[in-house]
């Protein structure tokens, strides 16, 4: 198995065309909060990681519109190194206890937590944008009404 050094060097050395999220697609959350991840990025993810299917996420913010931002797994590691080489317990807390890291089903579909549906407004049978960020990809819902950034800010903390 390779190291995460010897992973970051082989996913560096991709050309962007190969390893980066592009387009916007559109999806539907279906039954029981899954969310069909399209088949372009999960080729991608693929690509970098074989086989794995796995994917980190968390929440972000699109503008002032919450959205839920997905990364492959690689790109968590590089993150979370980063955050452990900090002697901060409430750093390391608020990173590890924002993300969640699934693996998708056969059917290429992520469950969702109910409380990301919620913050970003995404429902069961809404559509969604599921849009390529570089390296990340993001997924909001097509129809936001408009959130002040307190209102943003307050529900994310809590």
């Amino acid at each position: 198995m390779e190291s995460l050094e010897e992973q970051l060097v082989r996913y560096q050395s991709m050309p962007p065309s190969r390893r980066d999220f592009v387009g916007t697609y559109e999806g539907i959350l279906q039954d029981r909060n899954r969310l069909s991840i399209p088949k372009e990025f999960r080729d991608i993810i693929d690509l970098i990681q074989p086989s794995s299917g796995i994917v980190a996420f968390t929440l972000a913010s699109y503008g002032f519109i919450p959205v839920i931002q997905f990364m492959p797994e690689i790109v968590y590691n590089q993150r979370a190194a980063k955050v452990s080489a900090v002697d901060d317990l409430k750093l390391k807390a608020d990173f590890a206890g924002s993300y969640y890291i699934r693996k998708w089903d056969g059917q290429g579909r992520l469950l969702i937590p109910q409380r990301f549906l919620n913050l970003t407004h995404i429902q069961e049978g809404n559509d969604i944008y599921i849009i390529g960020c570089n390296e990340t990809f993001i997924a909001r819902a097509v129809q936001v009404d408009h959130v002040e950034p307190e209102e943003f800010v307050r529900d994310v903390k809590e």
